[in-house]
Order: structure tokens, then C-alpha cells, then sequence
């Protein structure tokens, strides 16, 4: 009987864990022929989700619950991935639990599985919260990504809601880039989609604030180059080419201007003292620009260095529970 692990990641979620259960318990009893291993990852929170998840273990065996605790709010990516190495099915979905991916579109996912797609996408035709702005910054944020990634192209309106081949997730484990969505595109071509209605959320706190999205925009951009803002390197360079360029066009021209126009002329002072100011600032805010990509790529690598050494002790312990009979 093939197995499949469902990867939940939670962060106060206490109110509305118990109606997600109920709600998926629901879906996949309906669904014959399959073992079902829920991961659930405590993504460090600080109310009653870690008791919760706890009884929600032994109320519901044939779930065959699994509890990955971490040691601290690492955020959705990280509980992801753990998520991911705690996993052990054949094929792998990844939800939230606030109810806006709905289990019911489960057996539909698993049937294009079945037909041999290696990825079913869950893609949003729509968001009912979602005012002009939220749908033109998304619209940029796909937009720019996909024309700075190299290879795969990160669908539009595709979350982390999706089926994914063991295979697949095999191959994000072996290449890692921080965001979940960019490795997902990267991991096969033969993909599927399903498309939805993105309901609001069912019970408690939205954690996705402007400043949260802003974050996750920014990683991607990072993830999906081996240096961060390395793209714009060639055109910190060129820029300062022009630059030094136009500063010696300038004061050539000037200086012959000097000699053929009135010696003690004001004017021509003023001119040509502001002309070389603007360069001189136009040439330091091109370094400052390239020592920037420099510095960033550095800070990158040590960050992945003291990620990569921490790795050990983000988990602090994975409870499953018995197996589903």
C-alpha cells in the first residue's frame, strides 16, 4: 500500500488546528487504497499548539501523526523543509493548515499522481481578500523572479499548496535553495495543475504580513542565483565605465571652453566646478553599488556556512505516532 506524507507547518495555530483535522480526517477517510502520515512542524509556537497537536495524536491514530518540534520560530521555510526530511512517502503535499488550502482537493491531486505527473500544482484563480495592489504586487513578484531564475519558471498564483514525487523531494533535499516554491519548479517539468478558489482564512491570525511577504520576496530573489544580486554586478560595472567616461568627456570639454572663452569669466567656474561634483558623485554611488553585490555575496556564504553548521540543533525532537492500521 503506498504511502503519503502530508507536511503541515503551524505557528499559533491553536485555533483553528482542531477544525483542519476534522476537516481532513474528513477527506482522507474517503480515500481508499493509501497510507496517510501527517508531519505536522511546530514551528516554535508560544501558545497551546504544541498540547493541541499532542491530543490531536492520540484522537486521531489513523492519521498516524507525526510532531516535528523545533527549537524557535524559524519561519514557514525552514518548518517546511524539516517537514521534508521527516517525511517518508511515496509522494509528498505540502499545505497550511488555516483552511485557505482546502483537503478536499486531495483525491484530485492523487489522482493526477496516479497518472503519472511527478508535481500537481494547486493554482489560485482567485483570492477573495485580494484588492488591486495584492494582485499587481504578486503579478511583479513572478515577473521579476522569472526573468532573473535560470531553467524552470516559478508558476503564477502557485503557493506551497502541491503533490510532489518522492523523487522531487528527494532532489530539493540534495539541492537546497531556501525557498520551497523555486525548488519545487526546479525539481521535474512534468507537472500538473489544479485550479481553486483561495478562500479566506477559517480561524485565527494571519502571520503573512507586508513585511513577511517583503522577506519571502527577497529571499527568492537570492535563492535563485548562487549570489545574491550577482545579475546586477555587469551593470554596477558598466555603470561606472560610463561614468569615468563621462567625467574625462566633461572636463576635457570644459577645460577647452576655459581656454577659448573669457579667463576670469564666474560663470564658467560655477559650471564646471558642479558638472565634475555630479560625477564625482554619479562614480562613488556606482562603487558603492558594486561594493554592494560584493558584500552581499559575501554575507551569503557565511550565512549559509552558520546555517548549515546550525542544522543539527533546529530540531528539537519528532514524535510519530503509531502506525495506521
Amino acid at each position: 500500500m503506498k504511502k503519503i506524507s502530508i507536511v503541515v507547518p503551524v505557528y499559533n495555530e491553536d485555533a483553528v488546528l482542531p477544525l483542519f483535522t476534522s476537516e481532513l480526517d474528513k477527506v482522507l477517510k474517503r480515500i481508499n487504497d493509501y497510507q496517510f502520515e501527517v508531519v505536522f512542524v511546530n514551528d516554535g509556537s508560544t501558545d497551546g499548539t504544541y498540547d493541541l497537536l499532542l491530543g490531536i495524536q492520540k484522537g486521531y491514530p489513523n492519521l498516524h501523526i507525526v510532531i516535528v518540534s523545533l527549537t524557535k520560530n524559524y519561519g514557514d521555510e525552514v518548518a517546511l523543509h524539516e517537514g521534508l526530511h521527516a517525511s517518508t512517502g511515496k509522494a509528498v503535499i505540502v499545505m497550511d493548515c488555516d483552511l485557505q488550502d482546502p483537503p478536499a482537493l486531495i483525491p484530485e491531486m492523487i489522482s493526477k499522481w496516479e497518472e503519472g505527473y511527478e508535481a500537481v500544482n494547486a493554482r489560485y484563480v482567485k483570492r477573495k481578500k485580494d484588492g488591486i495592489f495584492s494582485r499587481l504586487g504578486n503579478k511583479m513578484y513572478y515577473k521579476t523572479i522569472n526573468r532573473i531564475t535560470k531553467g524552470h519558471q516559478i508558476p503564477l498564483n502557485v503557493g506551497n499548496f502541491r503533490l510532489l514525487d518522492r523523487d522531487c523531494v528527494d532532489y530539493i533535499l540534495a539541492h537546497p535553495a531556501g525557498i520551497y516554491r523555486v525548488e519545487a519548479a526546479h525539481s521535474t517539468n512534468h507537472i500538473a495543475e489544479i485550479d481553486y478558489v483561495r478562500d479566506e482564512r477559517k480561524r485565527g491570525k494571519d502571520h503573512y504580513n507586508t513585511r513577511g511577504m517583503f522577506k519571502i520576496g527577497i529571499e527568492s530573489f537570492i535563492s535563485v542565483s548562487s549570489s545574491p544580486f550577482q545579475w546586477m554586478f555587469p551593470y554596477a560595472v558598466g555603470f561606472t565605465i560610463v561614468a569615468i567616461t563621462a567625467l574625462v568627456a566633461e572636463v576635457t570639454l570644459f577645460i577647452l571652453i576655459v581656454l577659448y572663452v573669457i579667463m576670469n569669466s564666474a560663470l564658467i567656474w560655477v559650471i564646471l566646478i558642479i558638472s565634475i561634483a555630479l560625477d564625482v558623485i554619479l562614480i562613488v554611488g556606482a562603487g558603492v553599488l558594486t561594493g554592494l553585490c560584493t558584500a552581499t555575496h559575501n554575507i551569503y556564504l557565511d550565512l549559509n556556512k552558520e546555517i548549515a553548521y546550525k542544522e543539527e540543533e533546529i530540531v528539537s525532537n519528532i514524535l510519530r505516532g503509531e502506525k495506521a492500521s
